[in-house]
């Protein structure tokens, strides 16, 4: 979710009037800033991405850092209203075939694998959200889904799977379902995170700023406030290449007030690669750097 070559461009449009045979008419002189990252995180070195993001219903993300090189991968988590670190290179048993399954208000759950060359899920890491450090770990489970309270979770055998509910704090069998899968209530709701959908029709606004025929896949919108937030594919600065560039591009109230390249070369489009979260805008600008773009103080006048 990256997108730079160029400066970054936060606008907003710089006016004067002046007279012209009698008549009054308005100048446009150029830009200033409007919006700006409140903070931003690099990658720990060149070859390492930022690679799968989760984001708590308690404002805290945390995600995971790959060495694609190395094949070595770590956790981290950040409060998105500060950016405040509060925990980096959690490392676990397993390098690189782990994956971030789900976070709920106060715990990250990561799922390892039976082997590496066969990815079936068997293991369950719980670490503290606020923290880093590992609760748990229930070697024999893949985990199904979560409460505030409770991991269901499913054993398989070698005919037939057993499933059960575990304890979110300490990983303890607290209910044994045997082979019925139970129906088990969704987990964490996130409030005050929202995503972008995809639009068919390109709104007025987005036209006076890029070339429609440019345009490539689809245009994700994300509407807050009185901002109105864009992710889009176009052909990149170098047509011969077939590359395309991943822009985000923000209104408010019509004006153009934040655009950004978040990745200066992409072969395919990639959707759904921002969202906001506690009134922060979240990306990833060009795999290595994770930023929040404060909308609290703007976003209602």
């Amino acid at each position: 979710m990256s997108y730079g070559c160029g400066a970054l461009q936060n606008y907003d449009e710089i006016q004067t009037v002046t007279s012209v045979r009698g008549k009054f008419v308005v100048m446009h002189l150029g830009f200033r800033r409007i919006l700006k990252p409140l903070w931003s995180l690099e990658s720990s070195n060149d070859n390492t991405i930022f690679w799968k993001l989760l984001i708590s219903s308690s404002g805290i993300l945390t995600g995971e850092e790959r060495n694609i090189e190395s094949k070595t991968g770590s956790l981290f988590a950040i409060e998105v209203l500060t950016g405040r670190v509060l925990w980096r290179g959690i490392t676990l048993g397993e390098a690189w075939w782990f994956n971030s399954d789900r976070v709920t208000n106060d715990t990250l759950f990561v799922q390892t694998f039976r082997k590496p060359d066969l990815p079936e899920p068997k293991g369950i890491i719980a670490i503290d959200l606020h923290t880093g450090n590992i609760r748990w770990h229930q070697p024999d489970f893949s985990i199904l889904g979560t409460t505030l309270n409770r991991v269901l979770v499913m054993r398989q055998g070698f005919t037939h799977r057993e499933y059960c509910a575990l304890d979110a704090m300490t990983g303890e069998i607290v209910q044994d379902f045997g082979v019925e899968q139970p129906i088990f209530p969704e987990g964490d709701e996130l409030p005050d995170t929202f995503f972008a959908d995809p639009i068919q029709e390109i709104p007025i606004a987005l036209r006076s700023a890029i070339k429609v025929e440019d345009i490539r896949g689809p245009i994700d919108v994300l509407r807050h406030g009185f901002y109105e937030i864009y992710g889009l594919h176009r052909i990149g600065d170098h047509p011969d290449t077939k590359l395309l560039m991943n822009e985000l591009i923000i209104f408010k109230k019509g004006r153009l007030v934040f655009r950004e390249t978040i990745q200066a070369e992409t072969p395919l489009p990639l959707p759904e690669n921002f969202f906001v979260s506690h009134n922060i805008l979240l990306y990833v600008k060009e795999k290595r750097t994770l930023v929040g773009v404060d909308l609290r103080h703007d976003a209602r006048t």
